[in-house]
């Protein structure tokens, strides 16, 4: 998901993730998961302030990266 920069500021990341969170609840998902760039502290937390919880990280050292991963419950 990304949301360019003329339209920052505008809760368009926080509607996406909660229709998104309506969408999988419905289709009866428990959770939704998503991963971003441990070195992407601000997304980090962003994503920690939508709820998400950070249940591991990942690292491909192939590709010098780290994902963070996360999950939020939906029901």
């Amino acid at each position: 998901m990304a949301v360019t920069k003329e339209y920052h500021g505008q809760n368009l990341g926080e509607e996406i993730l909660n229709w998104t969170a309506e969408t999988a609840s419905k289709k009866g998902r428990k959770y939704l998961r998503l991963d971003c760039n441990t070195a992407n502290k601000k997304l980090c937390e962003y994503y920690e302030n939508q709820g998400f919880k950070l249940t591991a990280t990942k690292n491909f050292p192939d590709y010098n990266y780290t994902a963070a991963l996360y999950q939020k419950s939906v029901q």
